[in-house]
């Protein structure tokens, strides 16, 4: 540690993606796999985005795109969207690029907590649905981590208003942990605790010190071009990239 990275008033937060990688980058293992999870720390994340999605029988599992494809996966027979197949048809035929099976969501957050040091978790909801299932997951892990003296944030990502729905009707979605993409107002309105906005969109330092003066957080997405980085930590007034 030499010198803070940006003027965020709280300690910068590195969020590393689809779990520490995308596979495209060449990385030994595969992304958004409890090995990526493993590994992320080793570039100095202090935190991750993973990607959510549901399988037919209701499971929650880590997976970006809406179908299985060479670019994910290995060749295995199974096409089509990850949402048609139960988790055991996933776990039994497929893998991804280095060879691991499909998280689930259950597994990603149990190496969090047990096995890193990681102090924040995004997950990106892929999928429109009852949020309901990944709000119960995410309460029981936040209180495994309290117990074990955990400083660790999990937040249920918002990022388009067919989530926010969803979201506005849990029963206690005021006090149930978010990070929300959209508008200021809807951070509002969520009592998000991260707002989250896409990088082209530029430092915007008025509105993160708007956010800030909220009590609230602010990320921005997603910075993985080294001149980017620079002029987003040098410049901006966000938490985290």
């Amino acid at each position: 540690y030499k010198r803070k990275l940006n003027k965020s008033p709280s300690p910068f937060q590195i969020a590393a993606h689809r779990s520490g990688g995308r596979t495209s980058d060449l990385l030994p293992v595969s992304e958004n796999s409890v090995a990526m999870i493993l590994k992320t720390p080793e570039f100095g994340s202090t935190g991750i985005e993973i990607d959510v999605r549901f399988t037919k029988d209701g499971i929650p599992i880590l997976y970006h795109d809406n179908t299985l494809n060479l670019r994910e996966i290995q060749k295995c027979g199974l096409v089509g969207p990850i949402e048609n197949y139960t988790y055991e048809q996933l776990s039994t035929f497929v893998r991804l690029i280095h060879g691991e099976k499909i998280p689930t969501l259950r597994e990603a957050l149990n190496a969090v907590v047990y096995q890193t040091e990681l102090s924040f978790v995004w997950l990106d909801t892929k999928y429109v649905g009852s949020l309901k299932p990944v709000a119960a997951i995410q309460k029981e892990f936040l209180q495994i981590a309290a117990t074990r003296g955990r400083k660790l944030d999990i937040l249920i990502g918002l990022p388009g208003k067919d989530q926010l729905s969803q979201f506005l009707a849990l029963p206690d979605y005021a006090n149930t942990p978010s990070l929300c993409e959209l508008s200021i107002e809807d951070v509002e309105k969520t009592n998000a605790k991260v707002w989250a906005p896409r990088f082209t969109e530029g430092t915007q330092n008025d509105q993160v010190d708007r956010i800030h003066a909220k009590g609230r957080k602010a990320f921005v997405w997603t910075v993985d071009v080294p001149e980017f980085i620079t002029r987003f930590t040098n410049e901006g007034h966000f938490d985290g990239i």
